[in-house]
Parts: C-alpha cells; sequence; structure tokens
C-alpha cells in the first residue's frame, strides 16, 4: 500500500490508516500481537496488593511501550518499534524484580547525594533474576540482544530503510516512512508478541512465590493458546 507523506496533515491521516489497517495488510501476525497484549493489558490481572507499588509502575510501563512498539510497525517506524520494545524487556524484569523487592531502596543509590546508579541496580536485578528464575529470564536476556545488536542503534541497515539510490533518476529518494517490508514488519509484529508472552511468563512464575497480584481465571489458557500461536508464525516467517 502506499501512503502519503509529503505534509505533515499527511503523515497524520496515514499513520492512521496505517493503523487502521493493520489487519488486512498483516493478518494472522497483527492478530495475535494485537490478543497478546490485549491479555497482557486486560486479561492477566485481577488485583495488585497495596504493597506492590513499584511493581505497578513498571507494569504501567510495559503495557505503554507494548503498544507504542505495535503502533510502531504498523506505521512503518522499525527503529521506534524495537527501541519501545527494549523498554518493554527492560520494565518487564524491572517489574518481576519488584514483586520480590518492595522498597525504594532497592531501586535507587542510599546515598541520596550520588548519580543514581542504573547501570549497577540493573546487573543487581538481572543476577537475583537469574539465580531464581533462569529459565524464565533467559529468553528475555536473548531478546534484548538482539534488539542491542541489530536494531536499537543506528547503523547501516537502519540508515537504508528510509533512503535508495533512483539509478534511472540518478538521484537519492527520501522519505519519512520505512520503505515497506512485508517480512521485516512481520518479524517484528511476532517479536512484539514474543516479548509480551515472554514477559507474562516471568511475571507469573514470579508472582507464583511472592504473591503481588491475582491472576484472572482464564488468564493460563489464553496464555498457552497465544503462545503456540505465536511459535506458528514464528516458524512462517523466518
Amino acid at each position: 500500500m502506499l501512503f502519503k507523506q509529503s505534509t505533515l496533515d499527511e503523515i497524520l491521516t496515514s499513520e492512521k490508516e496505517m493503523i487502521e489497517s493493520g489487519f488486512d495488510r498483516y493478518n494472522d501476525y497483527y492478530q495475535n500481537a494485537s490478543d497478546v497484549i490485549e491479555v497482557f493489558r486486560n486479561g492477566m490481572i485481577q488485583s495488585i496488593c497495596p504493597s506492590c507499588s513499584i511493581f505497578c509502575r513498571f507494569f504501567s510501563q510495559v503495557d505503554k511501550h507494548l503498544v507504542l512498539a505495535l503502533f510502531s510497525t504498523l506505521r512503518l517506524h522499525s527503529a521506534q518499534c524495537t527501541m519501545n520494545l527494549r523498554h518493554v524487556l527492560e520494565a518487564g524484569t524491572w517489574a518481576a524484580y519488584a514483586l520480590a523487592h518492595k522498597n525504594l531502596g532497592d531501586f535507587i543509590n542510599s546515598d541520596i547525594d550520588s548519580d543514581i546508579d542504573f547501570q549497577r541496580l540493573g546487573n543487581e536485578r538481572y543476577k537475583w533474576l537469574e539465580s531464581n528464575f533462569s529459565d524464565d529470564v533467559k529468553n528475555i536476556k536473548v531478546l534484548k540482544e538482539l534488539l542491542n545488536k541489530f536494531f536499537t542503534h543506528s547503523n547501516i541497515l537502519s540508515a537504508n530503510q528510509t533512503c535508495r539510490n533512483n539509478t534511472k533518476a540518478e538521484a537519492f529518494e527520501t522519505q519519512f516512512f520505512d520503505y515497506e517490508n512485508e517480512k521485516t514488519v512481520k518479524c517484528e509484529l511476532v517479536l512484539i508478541a514474543k516479548s509480551a508472552i515472554s514477559i507474562m511468563g516471568l511475571l507469573y512464575k514470579v508472582n507464583q512465590k511472592y504473591e503481588g497480584f491475582k491472576i484472572q481465571d482464564e488468564w493460563e489458557t489464553k496464555y498457552c493458546d497465544l503462545d503456540s500461536k505465536i511459535e506458528i508464525s514464528r516458524d512462517h516467517v523466518t
């Protein structure tokens, strides 16, 4: 499909059209990503313990960036999609960590006069998760490493998404939207769905031990069904 992008008004109109045409353009790949986000947002948690306010903050951040990742790939902004997914994975592991660590002191430095050492705190989070939930956090680390290696930093591959050499016209062509590549978008939709499934699985395991929230009755059935569909989609697109 061709989307107008010469003016800001055209871009705004086209981006709305891109989101609304998600299923028509990408069928089950879109549907699976949309469904798993809906389950994460409205089909997993019934209630949260009052002591888990930090968990709630990070859960909300995952929620936001999952939706933004979906909108970004549909709107042909691959870099924006993957950067949002990086936030999803980071916030998701923080949310899992927060189920067991409810004191704000576990998320900031003890010395209030120093800068917050997020690198050290992040390493402590992963160290704890790997010691207690190694199988569940392993896939998340693989996904994050994949994003960091290829997608969340500028490189010649990402630079090629909005610029082409028109040999016939002997000129360069640039545009606002990425040049649409069906396989790329399908891969990103699978990656979005897989990220959401992985975070939900980790939260579920941690919550079984620390009981920070109550699970909705039908969640596990929906989770298993979507997990199977996502694996089928991944096999077909790769």
